[in-house]
């Protein structure tokens, strides 16, 4: 009887060993797969070449799209002129202006380029209400701007540099021998932006402060008393292409605006001014726009596709 009871009890004892045996085994062989996995110096460099694929891939898709902010504004007010070389008095009247703004980004990136066109018309008369100077402008940009953001991305500041190219002319019906002044010349302008976010009305709306003022230049002149005449005709030169800075022509362009929000743009309101002023060559010149802007704002994404 002890001789079976030794023998169940032996034969329980091997079932048991021979059930943990196959237990270790099989975590042994678990933990040895994840140490295997975990010591593979190739298996680790695919999984990181895949996590890096991965992200490649989404700044390569980045890198193809740009985020586009373009903003048509019109503009009327009031103008203020004066040009010594056509009349010593000074012009009140109306001023009409365009202007087309536009933004274009990389989602990735901090830097934005800036292009912008702008026109703008402007009569006016003199006291005596006898005379009036017509003006018209035109000015072409381009530039660059670095990016930053603060309070949870509310505020956007940017700053950088524009080159400007302005023609345009100043004509007085008055004047007989040298009724009209030519205007042109390329400036160096950096420039500014501050843009808060906030909400109104259960929507994102904008208040933005853009600033322009250019520091150096050149720029075509008459000389005091030359007429174009002597310019063009009989190739009289008389330092007609004049350096400048802000000094010698202080100048400032500026915008605050308010977004007004719609579905997927947005109507941009507020005061929109301009001055402009130089004294080069004996002669004095200003023309300064106060006016009310009315504009519409869309921001838009391209995929740019490469064959």
């Amino acid at each position: 009887m002890r001789a079976v009871l030794l023998a169940v009890v032996a034969c329980f004892a091997v079932a048991a060993y021979g059930a943990d045996g196959v237990t270790r085994q099989a975590v042994s062989s678990g933990d040895e797969s994840s140490a295997v996995r975990q010591s593979d110096p190739l298996a680790m460099r695919q999984s990181v070449s895949l996590a890096t694929q991965d992200s490649s891939c989404c700044r390569a898709e980045e890198a193809t799209r740009r985020v586009i902010t373009n903003l048509m504004m019109v503009g009327v007010g009031s103008a203020d002129m004066l040009d010594t070389y056509l009349s010593p008095e000074k012009y009140s009247g109306t001023s009409v202006a365009f202007g087309s703004f536009t933004e274009r980004r990389r989602p990735c990136s901090r830097w934005s380029r800036q292009i912008e066109y702008q026109a703008d018309a402007a009569f006016g008369r003199n006291r005596a209400d006898n005379a009036t100077d017509m003006s018209a402008m035109m000015r072409f940009s381009y530039g660059a701007h670095r990016h930053w953001t603060w309070l949870a991305d509310r505020l956007t500041v940017k700053a950088g540099a524009l080159i400007d190219a302005y023609a345009g002319f100043l004509y007085n019906t008055r004047n007989g021998n040298n009724p009209a002044q030519a205007r042109c010349g390329i400036d160096l302008t950096p420039s500014a932006e501050a843009q808060y976010a906030f909400e109104a009305w259960h929507r994102r709306s904008r208040v933005t402060l853009a600033l322009a003022v250019p520091i150096a230049g050149v720029r075509f002149s008459p000389n005091y008393g030359q007429s174009y005449y002597e310019i063009f005709t009989q190739g009289n030169y008389d330092h007609n292409v004049v350096p400048t800075t802000f000094v010698s022509a202080p100048s400032l362009r500026t915008r605050l605006t308010v977004d007004v929000p719609l579905r997927h743009a947005a109507i941009r309101v507020g005061y929109w001014g301009e001055w402009r002023q130089a004294s080069v060559n004996g002669l004095k010149s200003h023309h300064y726009i106060h006016s009310v802007g009315i504009g519409y704002v869309r921001r838009f994404s391209i995929n740019r596709l490469h064959l």
